[in-house]
């Protein structure tokens, strides 16, 4: 399994280009750290306080959970939205349902995979429930959007039969968080 197979963001018009997604999400993360160590103290010290943290260990938390916004990307169903990506994934050792069309919307999108995504990863890194919850808020409203409950059910069991089927994608989330807890 190869994660630089997976597409972030492409080139749509040479129609081969992309960003990998681990280095989309790293460079995420490395902006918003940064980002973060720009503020002023007060501002620092509400996210400090919160985290129970220096103001280094919260820049580098700021940074690990920014670069998670888009592991939803990370999924069959928004690789097979360009067919380059596609095809890469396929090479990368990545394989999708037998249902997915290639280009066609999902009906659920990447943030709301992130969504899920993240809870998990969370879970397991003793956040407590209520940061999770403002975290996971944060992190599927960046496109503006908040979906309803029913779409965020549809993503977790979307997610769990993938799993099932093609356990390769949980190992990719498992992967690349586990690069980005070495990196923050």
């Amino acid at each position: 399994m190869n994660l630089d197979a997976l597409w972030a963001k492409s080139q749509r018009q040479d129609m081969v280009s992309y960003m990998p997604i681990r280095a989309h999400l790293i460079d995420v993360g490395v902006a918003a750290e940064e980002m973060y160590h720009r503020q002023s103290t007060n501002r620092k010290s509400v996210l400090m306080e919160a985290f129970g943290l220096d103001t280094q260990d919260t820049g580098r938390v700021v940074g690990y959970l920014a670069a998670l916004h888009d592991i939803g990307k990370a999924t069959p169903w928004f690789q097979a939205k360009w067919e380059p990506g596609l095809e890469a994934a396929r090479r990368g050792g990545f394989r999708f349902p037998r249902n997915l069309k290639f280009g066609v919307r999902s009906a659920i999108r990447h943030e709301v995979h992130s969504h899920a995504i993240v809870h998990r990863i969370l879970s397991g890194h003793g956040f407590f429930p209520q940061h999770i919850d403002l975290i996971l808020d944060a992190l599927v409203f960046h496109h503006g959007r908040y979906p309803s409950s029913r779409t965020l059910v549809d993503a977790w069991q979307a997610l769990a039969d993938n799993s099932q089927e093609h356990p390769e994608w949980f190992s990719a989330h498992t992967d690349l968080n586990s690069e980005l807890v070495r990196l923050f």
